[in-house]
């Protein structure tokens, strides 16, 4: 799974071209068996594109991926988070001299 590069040309209020480069994903299947592609970017150069989709693919073989979500921070405080150690606060002794 190589990924692939889009790129995407508008034009703003002013009729000038503006590029954004995309990097898009395919991330599994679903139950139905249509393929799942997350989409990654608005970066602002192919390069910039390249790089993301080289750490995003590695990431997704080596198992370290987390797909993007879109989620408000009311629920994201609300989630429990297994992979945060609590916390705990270590009070040093004072300096003397």
């Amino acid at each position: 799974m190589r990924g692939r590069i889009h790129k995407r040309v508008r034009k703003n209020k002013r009729g000038k071209e503006t590029t954004s480069w995309y990097v898009v994903v395919d991330v599994g299947v679903n139950a139905d068996g249509r393929r799942q592609q997350k989409w990654h970017g608005a970066f602002r150069t192919r390069r910039e594109a390249e790089v993301a989709r080289a750490k995003i693919v590695n990431d997704l073989h080596g198992g370290a991926y987390v797909a993007p979500d879109r989620i408000t921070l009311n629920q994201w405080s609300e989630r429990p988070s297994a992979l945060a150690p609590p916390r705990t606060l270590e009070v040093a002794p004072p300096r003397v001299g």
